[in-house]
């Protein structure tokens, strides 16, 4: 699997979105750790991938549609724009109902600046007492880690970018 990253704009500070590779068959999530890699040893010495949003609640409390999450994001911020709640939204309901055990995620850490590769182990789970401020976990078995090449380093590691795709 060749990997082919590019991005612009700019989402919240931690986000997920899937994109399948060339057999359709392998996901592969990307995902941050805060703006300032925060969740760093959560993700790495927990062994979790996290998000924040803890004003949401135990998002597996929700009914499993998208309808559902936007209605919470307004619920939690009225003054936010259409966009930015359907976006939000979409993040969160992915993370809880889309990404399965054995798909992959891959971590650019801010900490050590090495691109992490792992595999998702389990399920959604709430926990506000783990690391306080990322309450939405996923278990995940880091398989490895490499230095991306200084010319793509910029591209794993800045969080205004996100992942285009992968294939």
């Amino acid at each position: 699997m060749a990997l082919n990253i590019t991005g612009s704009g700019s989402t919240q500070a931690l986000h997920a979105e899937a994109k399948y590779v060339a057999d359709k068959e392998t996901v592969v999530w990307g995902i941050h750790a805060g703006k300032t890699g925060a969740a760093d040893d959560l993700f790495l010495k927990k062994n979790y991938v996290a998000l924040g949003w803890s004003k949401m609640g135990d998002l597996s409390k929700l009914k499993a549609d998208r309808e559902a999450f936007k209605a919470k994001v307004v619920e939690c911020w009225p003054d936010w724009k259409d966009g930015r709640i359907r976006n939000s939204a979409g993040q969160l309901f992915r993370f809880v109902y889309e990404m399965k055990a054995a798909d992959y995620i891959l971590y650019p850490s801010k900490q050590d600046r090495e691109v992490h590769i792992g595999r998702i182990e389990g399920p959604y789970k709430y926990d506000s007492n783990l690391e306080p401020g990322y309450p939405n976990l996923r278990p995940v078995k880091w398989l490895r880690s490499f230095r991306a090449p200084s010319s793509h380093r910029e591209r794993f590691i800045r969080l205004d970018q996100h992942y285009r795709y992968f294939r």
